[in-house]
């Protein structure tokens, strides 16, 4: 099996999971109220579609023989949008106090979850991923803005030939080397003296437990 280093972006990550585990601080969570005449089975054949497509929302991680954390494109993975009707009150509800929920990094779970939810009102599409594949500044809007109109319209998205385990090789390739060393220096010069937030120990105070909602 192939196996890649983290980005160190992705190990403060790695680590505070297996630290919190119950912690949803690096969920990514948001959902968007479709109208009534939103054909579903479309919407779900559209998820499916960027699943396929999207090597990043098929990795999962590891610690190898040595105590490394590794990260690997995951033959197994499972992925499932999941299909339920409420009413528009147990909706929101659940939106609010039950979707957000902790990922498994270790388990053949994919790191993306997606539920449609029908009420009297329309239909809620939801979605979550985990900071570990996705962050709010690039995969996302990729995703919502790029990968999910093109995929409802029926277009080929194509393929990603520079992603998180090029990115995650380059960047290994780079340690040692002088301009690393200049950009460390650049960086500790820059953060020296300052406070940083610091995940909740409170399992009964996720931080992080929030929604992002679009009109």
């Amino acid at each position: 099996m192939q196996t890649y280093p983290l980005l160190q972006s992705q190990m403060g990550v790695f680590l505070d999971t297996i630290k919190y585990p119950d912690v949803m601080q690096y969920n990514l969570p948001s959902y968007a109220c479709l109208g009534k005449d939103m054909d579903a089975e479309r919407l779900e054949s559209t998820i499916y579609t960027i699943f396929e497509k999207r090597r990043e929302l098929h990795l999962s991680f590891m610690i190898d023989e040595e105590g490394n954390p590794r990260q690997y494109f995951n033959p197994d993975i499972r992925f499932k949008v999941e299909r339920k009707q409420m009413t528009e009150q147990e909706c929101l509800d659940y939106i609010h106090n039950g979707f957000v929920r902790p990922f498994d990094i270790f388990g053949n779970e994919s790191l993306f979850r997606s539920e449609l939810i029908e009420t009297e009102n329309g239909l809620y599409m939801l979605f979550d991923m985990y900071h570990l594949v996705a962050d709010g500044m690039s995969y996302t809007p990729i995703l919502t803005t790029q990968d999910f109109p093109k995929a409802f319209a029926g277009e080929d998205l194509g393929d990603m030939s520079y992603g998180m385990v090029e990115a995650a090789l380059d960047e290994q390739a780079s340690f040692g080397t002088e301009q690393y060393a200049k950009a460390k220096q650049t960086y500790a010069e820059k953060f020296t003296g300052m406070d940083f937030v610091r995940l909740s120990e409170k399992v009964s105070n996720p931080v992080g437990k929030m929604i992002r909602e679009r009109a």
